[in-house]
């Protein structure tokens, strides 16, 4: 069994999406670990756009595979997951092996990226909050009113 051209453009089409979600993954991180944190609010907004293409792509590789007799879509589960043998493996099936390898990988690199972004965005996150509450603190004290109790 070869795995289908249109599987396979499905495949690299993903690894490009990945690729891309990372590279924005990157430019947010390293945003937000400035002394002086970037808004990445218009990079996230495009990384969303990548997120929602990457969803249509899982969702047509969902398709195809759905459309396979029940023993090919087997094997090419096990390909997918890298559970056959490569040696036991098509060209096609070796490179289609590869490709997803290449995926999960971008995926690894993909969440810890996100995992240190949400962690700069907190903490700065925090360091705002505790300057707000700072500022109405002190607010309070020079009131006119301090001195009455609410």
């Amino acid at each position: 069994m070869a795995i289908s051209e249109e599987l396979q453009a499905c495949l690299d089409q993903k690894q490009v999406l990945l690729t891309r979600l990372l590279n924005l993954s990157r430019q947010i991180e390293t945003q937000c670990s400035r002394e002086k944190p970037e808004d990445p609010s218009a990079l996230i907004r495009q990384r969303q756009v990548y997120i929602d293409r990457l969803k249509k792509c899982a969702d047509r590789i969902g398709l195809l595979l759905a459309k396979l007799p029940h023993e090919e879509r087997e094997r090419t589960d096990s390909i997918l997951s890298a559970r056959l043998p490569k040696a036991q493996c098509s060209a096609g099936e070796a490179s289609a092996m590869e490709r997803e390898a290449q995926c999960r990988s971008l995926l690894r690199e993909l969440s810890a990226s996100d995992a240190e972004s949400r962690r700069q965005m907190k903490k700065e996150c925090d360091r705002l909050q505790k300057l707000v509450n700072n500022s109405r603190g002190k607010g309070k004290k020079d009131s006119l009113f301090s001195n009455f109790k609410t």
